[in-house]
């Protein structure tokens, strides 16, 4: 059983630049970390809508 380090693992994303979430995903993904990888693509797609 994996254990999800704290942090960014749980969803506060706040104090990252978009270019660290990017590589986060890009890492959860190769990790097949999906459950993260869709909480990290929610955040990327959250901040790019707000700034549109």
């Amino acid at each position: 059983v994996k254990k999800e380090k704290k942090g960014a693992h749980q969803g506060h994303y706040e104090d990252f630049l978009m270019e660290e979430l990017e590589e986060m995903l890009k890492k959860a993904v190769g990790d097949e970390n999906y459950e993260e990888a869709s909480r990290l693509r929610d955040e990327i797609n959250k901040r790019k809508k707000k700034n549109s």
